[in-house]
C-alpha cells in the first residue's frame, strides 16, 4: 500500500505558551490533516487501491524555561501526546496518528465545554465531528499474557473488545454464502428499518437469546449431517437450521472459549448469532 507521511510541528517561544496555546494551533492542523485523509479514503473507494496516510506529531520547544518545558511536555503526556527524540522512531497506532486517541477524546470534549462560545471551542467542535466520521479500523485491546495474567489475579471481569482472527474457515465462508444466496434469491431477508440509518436492515436471526431460531429433529439432524445440496433448501426454516449447523462448532467450539478467557469468566454465553447482508 502507498502511505502518504505528514508531520505537525509546532514551535513554542514564550513563557506563557501553555496546553491550550498548543492546542489552538495543533486543533487547526489536525483538521487539515482529517480533511487530506478523507479524501484519500474517498479515492480509495473509487480505486481501490491502499493509499493510506499517517501524522507524526513533533515539538520544538524553546522556551528559556527549562521547568516550563518540561511542564509542557508533561501535560500533554497526560492527554495523548508522544514526542520521540531524535534518535526514536515515532510510534503509531494502527489508526495513522502518532496520538493516543482513546486519552485525548475525553480531554477534547471538556475542551470544548471550557472554549464553547469562542473561535478555540468552534474548532474543537469541528475537530470531534470529523474524529467521530474517519473511516478507520478499530484498535482492539492488547490482551497479552501480562495482561490477562493481571486480570485473572485480580478477579476483576473487565468489558473487552478483542479480535479473534480465522474463527471460520475460508470453506465455510462460501458454505455459509451459498445458503445465504438462497435465501436472498427468496427475498427472505429481514427488512425492517436500521435503527440508525433507517434504511432495510437484511438481518437474519439465527439463534436468539441462546436458543436457535427452529429446533432441528434429529431426523433433520441426520440430514443435515449427510450434507444438505443448496438445490434442496426450499424453505426458510430448512435454510436457517443448515446455517445454525454449518456455524455452530466454530462458534462454541472456537470463539465461546476464547471469549471465557479473555473476559475471565467461565459462565460466559452465546446469546444472539445474526447475519447481516
Amino acid at each position: 500500500s502507498n502511505i502518504h507521511h505528514y508531520q505537525a510541528h509546532i514551535t513554542c517561544h514564550h513563557d506563557d505558551d501553555n496546553v491550550d496555546h498548543f492546542l489552538a494551533v495543533f486543533h487547526k492542523l489536525l483538521i487539515q490533516y482529517l480533511f487530506i485523509e478523507h479524501d484519500l479514503y474517498q479515492d480509495q473507494l473509487r480505486n481501490d487501491d491502499g493509499t493510506t496516510a499517517m501524522l507524526s506529531i513533533s515539538l520544538d520547544d524553546n522556551n528559556e524555561d527549562a521547568a516550563t518545558a518540561s511542564e509542557l511536555h508533561v501535560q500533554l503526556g497526560h492527554i495523548g501526546f508522544s514526542f520521540p527524540t531524535n534518535d526514536e522512531e515515532p510510534t503509531y497506532t494502527n489508526d495513522g496518528i502518532q496520538m493516543d486517541l482513546s486519552k485525548y477524546e475525553p480531554f477534547l470534549n471538556s475542551f470544548i465545554i471550557r472554549h464553547r462560545g469562542t473561535e478555540q471551542g468552534n474548532a474543537s467542535l469541528i475537530l470531534h465531528k470529523m474524529l467521530c466520521e474517519r473511516r478507520v479500523s478499530y484498535q482492539f485491546s492488547n490482551d497479552d499474557d501480562d495482561q490477562m495474567e493481571q486480570s485473572q489475579s485480580s478477579g476483576r471481569r473487565r468489558n473487552v473488545v478483542s479480535h479473534h482472527p480465522s474463527v471460520l474457515a475460508p470453506s465455510i465462508i462460501d458454505e455459509v454464502h451459498s445458503i445465504l444466496d438462497v435465501v436472498k434469491s427468496r427475498q427472505w431477508l429481514s427488512t425492517n428499518p436500521d435503527s440508525v440509518d433507517g434504511l432495510p436492515s437484511l438481518h437474519l436471526n439465527l439463534i436468539t437469546n441462546g436458543k436457535p431460531l427452529f429446533d432441528i429433529d434429529e431426523d433433520e439432524e441426520g440430514a443435515i449431517e449427510e450434507g444438505v445440496s443448496v438445490e434442496e433448501l426450499s424453505t426458510f426454516p430448512q435454510c436457517i437450521k443448515s446455517l445454525v449447523k454449518v456455524l455452530r462448532p466454530h462458534l462454541y467450539e472456537n470463539l465461546l472459549p476464547a471469549a471465557r478467557k479473555v473476559l475471565n469468566s467461565p459462565t460466559v454465553e452465546i446469546s444472539d448469532v445474526f447475519i447481516r447482508s
